[in-house]
């Protein structure tokens, strides 16, 4: 699985940040970005899920990579 940040959604308000630090990082743009590198598996997918459910613009998607 893989996660995905719409920055055009994202308004840089750092819950995704916050819940997953290791994924998650918010830019000089206040934009979240995803800085973990390839498939999410175990603790990281697991935390990615709840920052997608957090997002409150819901810019944040986790999917199977095609």
């Amino acid at each position: 699985m893989r996660v995905f940040v719409d920055r055009d959604l994202c308004m840089g308000c750092k819950a995704c940040e916050v819940r997953c630090p290791r994924i998650f990082k918010v830019d000089g743009e206040s934009k979240s970005t995803v800085i973990a590198k390839g498939e999410l598996a175990g603790e990281d997918l697991d935390c990615a899920k709840l920052a997608e459910d957090a997002c409150p613009t819901a810019a944040i998607r986790v999917q199977q990579h095609q």
